[in-house]
């Protein structure tokens, strides 16, 4: 298999399918089409992995996937464990994706039957049961990139989450109502 790159997404068009990558540590660029990426279509700034195939056009880049962000990363790995971390820097995080999720145009009212559906869950197990849920809400909305990625973030933890874990279900519900919280803090919202 070939070697794998990292580089910045310097743009995409989706109507004309193809874009260009820059190499990290290069000053080359690397064109792309519709055909070079797997799941979601990269934007302009996206940090992507990818490799380097030749065609007739020169270097193209294939199998390219969008790096996850550090804040998926870190919800990823301590939404679960909210005790044990700075919750300050989880606020901090918290009001940063909610930026993020206000850049991407994803308002409260879009994630509101998931809200109220997780608060209303009595224990780890119901909230297991709303990961179709998490699904067709990121279905429903599949142009709104950031509202998949959040709801990625959400069946990632309820997924991880220990049946019997009273406190995975309180920090997730935490977790969820500071989204909320600093999505309406953040402005532009319905």
């Amino acid at each position: 298999m070939s070697k794998q790159f990292i580089g910045t997404v310097e743009f995409y068009d989706d109507k004309k399918g193809y874009g260009r990558i820059k190499k990290d540590g290069e000053d080359s660029k690397i064109h792309m089409g519709t055909d070079s990426f797997s799941g979601s279509a990269p934007r302009k700034g996206d940090r992507v992995i990818f490799r380097v195939v030749q065609d007739r056009r020169g270097p193209h880049a294939v199998d390219v996937k969008i790096e996850e962000d550090e804040i998926v990363t870190y919800f990823k790995e301590n939404v679960l464990r909210l005790k044990e971390i700075d919750y300050d820097e989880f606020c901090d995080n918290a009001r940063k994706y909610a930026e993020k999720l206000r850049y991407g145009k994803v308002t409260t009212s879009m994630i509101r039957k998931v809200y109220s559906r997780v608060m209303n869950a009595k224990n780890a197990k119901e909230l297991k049961m709303l990961r179709p849920q998490f699904a067709y809400t990121a279905g429903r909305n599949e142009k709104k990139l950031e509202l998949k990625e959040f709801m990625d973030i959400l069946d990632h933890l309820v997924r991880e989450m220990v049946p019997e874990s009273e406190d995975q279900m309180d920090n997730f519900k935490k977790f969820m109502e500071a989204i909320v919280a600093y999505r309406k803090f953040v402005g532009n919202d319905e």
